[in-house]
């Protein structure tokens, strides 16, 4: 059977083409054509090969996609690629049921250029409406979840609605993995800067801090931690004196009036706290990168 031929006859439309074998039984009754499509029948089964399906673009969407920048473009590519062009059809095979004129399938398997995919729904025939759903993924992108349409209506000017919600999510996390990777990982040092209030520069204030604070000089000499003391004054009466032989100086007795106590430990200073309209902490922001880094 040609395929382009039957479609015309039977719905006046140019959907496909090729050559297709039908096996199957059908019985039917009725004084018009009307009772004939009504009362119709049977179960078919569908083989066809070496043709093509109008109205998407597999290749092309397929070939497109790994070369976008950005999710919206997606939203055009997707319109063409499911809307109108041509895929080369390698095979299509399944099974039909007809119950009272109404034709339903539910593993319709489709082998086309650039995907593969399914057919699930039924065409009501005395009413002349379609409610088909195809799903086909991408054989060039097999960890992209899959791309649909679904057909509503007349079965000769159906309505398309565009099932790509789950592309366009995995898209932006692609997105966004390849400019963490590109412009945000090679900053993250100290002492970098970015814009201000872009995610470049919250992360490298939250982990690294103001970059504009100046570092403490490391040439310096440290504060004293009390290993040297500073000479004492020369008491009344006369100068220093050294002590006298086998006495140790640092087990002289205070002198009378000298204060012996130790200065209290400083506290320590209070951890920082979040501020309420600070949505996210540094930590936050970095397990958010981490995350996407390991999607």
């Amino acid at each position: 059977m040609d395929i382009a031929e039957a479609l015309q006859k039977a719905a006046n439309i140019e959907a496909a083409t090729g050559r297709a074998s039908v096996d199957g039984r059908f019985t039917t009754a009725g004084n018009s054509e009307y009772d004939l499509v009504r009362a119709l029948q049977g179960d078919a089964t569908l083989s066809a090969r070496d043709g093509t399906v109008e109205g998407v673009n597999l290749r092309a969407l397929s070939d497109q996609l790994g070369a976008l920048n950005d999710p919206e473009d997606f939203l055009s590519l997707a319109d063409a690629g499911l809307t109108e062009g041509t895929t080369r059809l390698d095979s299509l095979d399944g099974t039909i049921r007809v119950n009272n004129g109404l034709a339903t399938t539910n593993d319709l398997e489709i082998r086309a250029d650039g995907g593969h995919g399914t057919v699930r729904g039924s065409d009501d025939l005395p009413s002349w409406r379609l409610d088909l759903t195809s799903i086909f993924t991408l054989t060039d992108h097999p960890k992209a979840p899959p791309v649909g349409v679904h057909l509503t209506g007349p079965i000769d000017n159906p309505a398309r609605e565009l099932l790509i919600a789950e592309m366009q999510t995995f898209l932006i996390g692609k997105i966004a993995k390849s400019t963490v990777q590109k412009f945000v990982l090679p900053k993250l040092r100290k002492g970098a800067k970015a814009e201000p209030g872009t995610l470049e520069d919250t992360l490298l204030r939250g982990i690294f801090g103001d970059p504009d604070k100046a570092a403490p000089d490391s040439s310096q000499a440290p504060p004293s931690d009390g290993g040297s003391e500073p000479a004492l004054a020369p008491q009344q009466g006369g100068g220093s004196e050294a002590p006298l032989a086998g006495q140790d100086s640092s087990t002289l007795a205070p002198q009378q009036g000298e204060d012996t106590r130790r200065a209290p430990e400083p506290a320590p200073a209070p951890a920082p706290e979040r501020a309420a309209d600070d949505p996210l902490s540094p930590q936050d922001i970095l397990k958010g990168v981490l995350d996407v880094l390991g999607n």
